[in-house]
């Protein structure tokens, strides 16, 4: 079962658990995450998905559909911390399948890798648009 904490020094949710084959768990989720009096928009995503079974594909590709219909997501960025070539994997194809949206997600091999870089840039800060 996936939950959450919020780190709001950071400006962090961390992801954890394992999710079940249940589709909706991923829109609970979230609508718990939103709900939280402590999250803020643009708050970053943190994930360590060491060690675990890689999530099977149609889970991933229901779970960046919730991602997507939630606008509350707009300008976040995600950040996956991978060991092994199957999560690897998974995790760029939730970055393919997240291309074109306004999250940013990106891959990395440590902690504190991941951790430093969703503190770059101040979480919540607008995504930069071309003006029209």
């Amino acid at each position: 079962m996936l939950q959450y904490r919020i780190d709001q020094a950071r400006r962090v949710v961390e992801i954890v658990g394992v999710q079940t084959p249940d589709p909706e768990e991923f829109l609970r989720l979230f609508t718990a995450i939103l709900a939280d009096p402590d999250y803020r928009p643009g708050f970053g995503f943190y994930r360590d998905r060491r060690g675990m079974v890689p999530i099977k594909r149609g889970t991933l590709q229901a779970n960046m559909a919730v991602v997507a219909a939630i606008p509350g997501l707009t300008g976040s960025r995600w950040a996956y911390v991978v060991s092994d070539p199957a999560n690897y994997g998974m995790a760029r194809m939730a970055a393919i399948l997240g291309d074109g949206s306004a999250l940013e997600l990106q891959i990395f091999d440590s902690p504190e890798a991941a951790l430093a870089w969703l503190a770059e840039r101040p979480q919540g800060a607008p995504i930069a648009t071309p003006s029209e």
